[in-house]
């Protein structure tokens, strides 16, 4: 592979990065009827047909954004078990996932509304199937921690 073409990928993930961060903070500022293919190429820097390059249209463009922000990396799992771990008892567990679930919902409102109303609106089936598991994935691994930490501490066991 050339220099030059490793150098085209890369500044096409950088693209695809900046055009992915746009959006979510469109949908965090203003919701679904913020986030359109022009303004989200003006906050990301590029030129609307670079955005049409990728995207074949505003649905898919913020399907794949909100596809980003759930999914949770093998590499990112470990944030989500550090709850568990770094509590010093069930009680402070249970604290801290409360006051952290609090402040993601008043901190992501309208980016959680946002992505609550694309999801109930979407026709796209192979979309919805690879969304739909992704919200419950962090709570799974938390829960899984959790289970396997406080196990004798909760009466019945789980």
């Amino acid at each position: 592979m050339s220099s030059s073409h490793h150098a085209k990928q890369l500044r096409s993930r950088r693209t695809e990065q900046r055009l992915v961060e746009a959006t979510l903070s469109l949908l965090q500022e203003g919701g679904l009827g913020a986030c359109t293919v022009p303004a989200v190429a003006e906050r990301a820097g590029v030129a609307v047909g670079s955005v049409y390059r990728r995207y074949p249209d505003k649905q898919a463009m913020v399907g794949s954004a909100i596809l980003a922000v759930f999914s949770v990396p093998p590499e990112a799992e470990g944030q989500y078990v550090a709850i568990v771990e770094e509590s010093s008892g069930l009680d402070d567990f249970l604290r801290r996932l409360a006051m952290s679930s609090i402040v993601a919902a008043l901190h992501n409102r309208t980016l959680v509304l946002a992505t609550r109303d694309f999801a109930r609106l979407s026709t796209d089936d192979a979309w919805l199937g690879e969304y739909q598991p992704l919200p419950g994935r962090a709570r799974t691994l938390i829960l899984h921690a959790a289970n396997e930490r406080f196990r004798a501490e909760v009466p019945g066991g789980e």
